[in-house]
């Protein structure tokens, strides 16, 4: 039997039942090992039935984070699923790397359905992931936001991101309403307004070393040739990427207070 839209790596992992799939792996220490085996072996593929090499077989190539395939829309929570078994520094240091290997302001590769790329890009530069998406369940909290503050107009939510220009920060808590959240926060908390801080103590930094597992066992670094970097930022927020910004629905731009 074969598999649909990605490989027995990338459908191993579904998140509706994450502790029933923690168990079958034998405990979590043995799940977020084999998790992280996606993102380090090697990237290689059979073209298998479909007997030639198709474009999302040479993207996750290209991409050179393992078997992770950012291209296509099955594999968008793994990287998150670590921080959903309360690691979420794992979690903030793959997200960045694939924000910044998969997207730039010249495009980005992959299939664009119904706009998931853009809003998993979006999501992910604000420090969130929806892991139901189109529920009202709760955000996880992912890694430290781009930008150093934004503001959600139509919810009144400001995050905010002290360590956001730093390449590689690291999470040493989350607070909202300066009050510590842990792991997620709840949708119906965000409709009431409010601050969500992201706090990066400056001695866990990783600057300009790839992501590097928190044990220092792997290191992932980026050797590809400019020319392969394939990626897009969504259109408003490249131009306030310095500062802070402000958002409605359909709209981004600069925001200074």
């Amino acid at each position: 039997f074969g598999f649909v839209e990605g490989s027995a790596f990338h459908h191993s992992f579904p998140s509706f039942d994450l502790q029933t799939l923690t168990e079958l792996h034998g405990g979590k220490e043995n799940f977020l090992r084999e998790l992280w085996r996606v993102f380090t072996i090697p990237a290689s593929f059979e073209v298998g039935s479909y007997k030639q090499v198709i474009h999302e077989m040479r993207e996750f190539q290209i991409l050179g984070m393992g078997q992770y395939a950012h291209s296509n829309q099955p594999v968008h929570h793994l990287p998150y699923l670590f921080a959903m078994l309360g690691d979420q520094n794992t979690t903030a240091l793959l997200v960045r790397q694939i924000l910044a290997r998969a997207y730039s302001p010249t495009g980005f590769s992959g299939d664009e359905d119904n706009g998931e790329m853009g809003a998993w890009y979006v999501l992910s530069a604000l420090g969130l992931f929806a892991a139901a998406v189109g529920t009202t369940e709760d955000y996880v909290l992912g890694a430290v936001p781009l930008f150093p503050r934004v503001r959600l107009v139509d919810l009144g939510v400001v995050i905010e991101a002290p360590a956001a220009m730093l390449d590689f920060p690291t999470i040493s808590e989350v607070m909202w309403r300066s009050e510590i959240v842990v792991g997620s926060l709840p949708y119906s908390c965000m409709l009431k307004g409010g601050v969500l801080r992201f706090m990066s103590p400056e001695v866990d930094v990783v600057r300009n070393a790839g992501v590097a597992h928190l044990r220092g066992q792997v290191v992932i670094r980026d050797t590809r040739p400019r020319s392969y970097v394939l990626s897009w930022l969504p259109l408003g927020l490249s131009c306030v990427a310095l500062g802070a910004c402000s958002f409605r629905r359909g709209q981004a731009g600069s925001h200074d207070d």
